[in-house]
């Protein structure tokens, strides 16, 4: 089996997963998604991760802190819309 014949199944392959799992997946709907992948996932754990890195590295306010958990959260509603719309294009 060549190269070719190797990339085309192992893309079969992963297309398959992947519109399995997504079919799965977005049964929970669009703004469940947003919340639990982008709000939660994304979102609050990056703000935790952040203030950690920065408390460890510098002094951090609380203030800091507050701000980052506003801050990323608010970036998780569009990282979890825009993960939406990359996975609908890619099942249909």
């Amino acid at each position: 089996m060549g190269k070719k014949e190797m990339r085309e199944k192992g893309g079969d392959m992963r297309r398959r997963f992947t519109s399995g799992r997504w079919a799965k997946t977005r049964e929970m709907g669009k703004r469940k998604f947003v919340l639990v992948y982008g709000v939660f996932f994304f979102g609050l754990l990056s703000a935790l991760l952040s203030s950690l890195i920065m408390k460890l590295s510098m002094p951090v306010t609380v203030v800091q802190i507050i701000i980052n958990l506003i801050v990323f959260p608010v970036c998780g509603v569009f990282w979890g819309a825009w993960m939406w719309r990359v996975n609908e294009k890619r099942w249909k």
